[in-house]
């Protein structure tokens, strides 16, 4: 049999848990809420839930170091041009997904 060709690099790479694309429209008001919740504090917390009724959504959340100050933004499904969530596959059966980013790693 001829020997196979090495998968591409796409082929090798898990298929992502969640996908968000933001309309060029909405840029700007998500670029608003990250900057307002890097003054409040140096991680933003990444929330992804896939509700059956309201569909996917986006939820990002800072806290200052002393624990005085919040600040939440959710995104809906609506605000994206496209929004995939593979509930599946989401933390052992919770339709919930949760991380900490550094703030300025979102727009550097």
């Amino acid at each position: 049999a001829p020997p196979r060709a090495p998968p591409s690099p796409r082929a090798a790479m898990a298929e992502p848990i969640f996908h968000f694309e933001i309309n060029a429209a909405h840029v700007k008001v998500f670029m608003s809420a990250v900057t307002a919740l890097e003054g409040i504090g140096k991680e933003i917390c990444l929330s992804v839930r896939d509700d059956a009724a309201a569909g996917a959504e986006l939820t990002l959340s800072a806290t200052d170091d002393a624990a005085t100050a919040f600040g939440r933004f959710t995104f809906e499904r609506r605000f994206f041009s496209k929004a995939q969530v593979d509930g599946a596959r989401l933390s052992a059966g919770y339709a919930d997904f949760a991380c900490k980013v550094l703030a300025r790693a979102l727009f550097p």
